[in-house]
């Protein structure tokens, strides 16, 4: 196999492994390395694919091929800057912000507000981090739920979280979680 293909296999390969939820991931500490190295994913796997196409001998799939790059290099373009210019502007991810930390030994666990925009409601996501060399963490998800805007957590014990929901409408009543680690 030769290594264009190689390549294009591993690229998207990643692509795919990071695009699924596992009880466990790994992610880089900062959260611009995290959109960069998609980024660079993406762009690589255009230039790969690009190059497998300038060896198709007829013209007519050459043009159909090149628009296709084209567009997908204006898509890669349009998603670059629009992802990256909040974490840029704000040091943070804007649709993923930390607002809670509570660290138990070398564990992380970390309070997320999830905002997706104007037409969605807020959400909280729990997860457990460790960090790892090489400015790599680990992340489990504990708890995760939408229609939710704030959340207390309390260690209870050296093995015990305590998580308390605020409710999102009036009319609801507050929830809590024990987590046992």
């Amino acid at each position: 196999m030769k290594s264009t293909n190689i390549s294009l296999i591993l690229i998207i390969t990643i692509l795919i492994l990071i695009s699924i939820d596992f009880p466990i991931e790994i992610r880089f500490q900062t959260t611009l390395f995290n959109y960069l190295f998609v980024l660079f994913l993406l762009v690589a796997l255009l230039l790969l694919s690009y190059k497998k196409l300038s060896k198709v001998k007829s013209l007519f799939f050459k043009i159909f091929g090149f628009v296709i790059h084209l567009l997908f290099g204006i898509f890669i373009l349009f998603f670059s800057l629009t992802s990256t210019y909040g974490v840029l502007k704000n040091k943070t991810d804007p649709s993923f912000e930390m607002i809670k930390e509570i660290v138990a030994g070398n564990r992380y666990f970390r309070l997320y507000r999830t905002n997706e925009g104007a037409t969605t409601s807020y959400g909280l996501v729990l997860r457990e981090e460790h960090n790892l060399p090489f400015g790599l963490k680990t992340i489990k998800i504990i708890f995760s739920k939408y229609k939710v805007y704030d959340a207390t957590i309390k260690l209870i014990s050296p093995n015990k979280l305590k998580i308390n929901i605020k409710p999102y409408y009036k009319n609801q009543k507050s929830d809590k979680i024990i987590y046992k680690f």
